[in-house]
């Protein structure tokens, strides 16, 4: 309902308000007392095509503003969608008209004069000898039945759009199901060749082309590493000369000098220490050199592992640990092909149960 209309520099009317009243409200007057004027008004800011001719002689715009009221059942769903807030129980409608453009906002938000529109029948039904009645038309008939019957209908009507809301999207959702499983049927075999494969490569640690590159560098350099480490046992304790035997006799003289002055003690204690460690590096490096030994099976082993492995990469993913998530994706879709011919029959009782509620209401 229409509460009040606005009017400034439109036409012949500087400026006027005109309040409305619940229920029939009637403008009378003579013929060129202005009744179509106001009624042209009320047209342009529900969108009407105007020309700037309709802005007042002498002025720079002309500004319509309208109040209608909305009850409890309104639709806000279009205004909020587009930022429109309403609070309370009214629509403040405005336009104004200048002679470059023409603005039109709702509740002080600016709007096109394409939405305006499109609300302006859910609002207004202007109608002369000259235009359709919105009566008429076909699509509104059941908004009227609905709005002349008493709550409880309304209150089933919206309990019905509900439960077929929910059965379309559960129809929509099982067309998806169906298509899906139909796709991954269809990939099942090869989804179980890449899920055998990759647990046949026995990928337990995403490090392992790492660790393995690095065991086969050592085997490379077997020879090179074994020579080396001799070289150091051989310096230290390896023939007359040696370092050890000259500090062993570095140590005896050092022991003498201790029985004589004890205050060299802590030093005779640090030099036999250092001795010792010696020694322990070298029986470590002449344990380490022996074990040195060039393994051509072990190369070869590990040559066919990381060609494996490097094969499931190319394959798979750009490393182990994106390979295993692949794998987990595989069997998560295997799980899925083994159980959708369930969850198919779920969505389809429940879309019978859905049914039964919709035709009860």
């Amino acid at each position: 309902m229409i509460k009040s209309v606005k009017i400034r520099n439109y036409i012949l009317i500087d400026e006027i308000t005109i309040e409305f009243d619940k229920g029939f409200n009637v403008i009378t007057g003579e013929t060129g007392a202005g009744k179509s004027i106001i009624i042209g008004a009320i047209d342009a800011v529900f969108g009407a095509k105007v020309s700037k001719e309709v802005i007042k002689t002498g002025q720079d715009s002309a500004y319509i503003e309208l109040i209608t009221g909305i009850d409890e059942n309104f639709n806000k769903t279009v205004f909020e969608e587009n930022g429109i807030d309403i609070n309370g129980d009214e629509l403040i409608i405005s336009r104004e008209i200048t002679q470059g453009q023409n603005r039109s906002r709702i509740n002080g938000i600016m709007v096109t004069q394409e939405f305006v529109r499109e609300i302006r029948e859910t609002l207004l039904d202007i109608h002369t000898q000259h235009q359709n009645y919105n009566y008429i038309l076909p699509k509104n008939h059941i908004i009227l039945l609905d709005n002349f019957a008493l709550k409880p209908h309304r209150d089933n009507v919206e309990e019905y759009k509900s439960e077929y809301k929910k059965y379309n999207n559960l129809i929509k959702s099982l067309e998806e199901k169906k298509k899906r499983n139909e796709v991954l049927k269809e990939q099942e075999d090869f989804i179980k060749y890449q899920v055998k494969e990759i647990e046949d490569a026995q990928i337990e640690d995403t490090e392992e082309i790492e660790k393995l590159e690095k065991e086969l560098e050592l085997l490379a350099n077997a020879e090179k590493l074994k020579e080396l480490s001799y070289t150091i046992y051989w310096a230290l304790n390896g023939d007359e000369g040696d370092i050890l035997s000259g500090l062993s006799n570095l140590k005896s003289s050092l022991s003498k000098l201790t029985s004589t002055d004890e205050s060299l003690k802590s030093t005779e204690e640090e030099f036999i220490n250092a001795y010792e460690t010696l020694k322990d590096i070298a029986s470590q490096m002449n344990s380490y050199s022996d074990s040195k030994e060039t393994d051509n099976e072990r190369i070869d082993c590990i040559g066919e592992r990381l060609s494996l492995l490097e094969k499931i990469k190319r394959k798979y993913g750009n490393s182990l640990e994106t390979v295993l998530n692949t794998y987990e994706e595989l069997t998560n879709q295997l799980k899925s092909i083994e159980t959708a011919e369930e969850e198919t029959k779920d969505i389809e009782n429940e879309i019978t149960h859905i049914k039964q509620q919709m035709q009860t209401l």
